[in-house]
């Protein structure tokens, strides 16, 4: 069982498959917590609600504040109390629930700005005090610009999702630097990997880099088919290979 809470955001170049590590890693995690929260902080990728197989539209803090003009304005100058106060409902009413879902807020209007709103929300989220035994799993927007907005700042762990492309292993290397200067716990994972050639590859490439890999998560068709017709996330090949990461990150 966990003990105290844990935050883990999860990185990666677009396509590596951050959201679907995220919905897997909470699926299996379930059993060993008390309570599972995604925080989405990505404000374009859409889809993680199916995967985790939630039903019910989970609420936006940027549209619970006032939307983003309103971050832009009185929120931008004032103290976060309105906003902690927002976020502390959202996890009241999620009370009894082992899974839930905070969503930071989308991009849902053209020329609507650009995401500072978005990211000082995603920060009010990842400083909550968040219970013992809670996993907080955070699905971050793809790249690295999270460390720009300082919320790496705020977890305990960077999981970053490596796909089998030589721009994500130059990526991970930049990525590891970053988590090192602030002192945060960096984990690779080398994802949708199909055979040892490949992931005897990677693991050189990364190794030259001074990024040691442990967890390694291979091509599963049953998930790659779940999340292409946009259903809840199903495993077969990969499950036992996420169970290891889970019991790593839990450790």
């Amino acid at each position: 069982m966990l003990i105290g809470p844990k935050k883990i955001l999860v990185a990666g170049k677009g396509g590596a498959g951050k959201s679907t590590i995220v919905a897997a890693i909470a699926k299996l995690s379930l059993e060993r917590v008390k309570q599972v929260v995604v925080v989405d902080v990505d404000e374009s990728n859409p889809g993680i609600e199916r995967m985790l197989g939630l039903n019910e539209p989970s609420p936006s803090l940027i549209d619970a504040v006032g939307g983003r003009k309103q971050v832009f304005g009185s929120i931008k100058n004032t103290s976060s109390a309105m906003v902690q106060d927002k976020i502390k409902l959202f996890i009241e009413e999620a009370r009894g629930k082992d899974l839930f879902l905070i969503r930071a807020g989308k991009i849902d209007e053209a020329g609507s700005g650009c995401a500072c709103p978005h990211g000082a929300i995603s920060r009010e989220i990842l400083t909550y005090p968040f219970t013992d035994g809670t996993l907080v799993l955070v699905d971050s927007e793809a790249g690295i610009e999270h460390f720009g907005r300082g919320l790496d700042a705020n977890v305990d762990t960077i999981l970053f999702v490596v796909d089998p492309s030589y721009n994500t292993v130059e990526l991970c290397q930049e990525a590891k630097r970053l988590a090192d200067s602030i002192g945060v716990e960096f984990i690779p994972v080398l994802n949708k990997v199909q055979n040892e050639e490949v992931t005897d590859f990677v693991r050189a490439e990364l190794s030259k880099r001074g990024v040691n890999v442990r967890f390694v998560i291979p091509y599963d068709d049953r998930l790659f088919m779940s999340v292409l017709h946009g259903k809840p996330l199903e495993m077969s090949t990969a499950r036992d290979n996420i169970a290891e990461l889970v019991t790593g990150l839990l450790e």
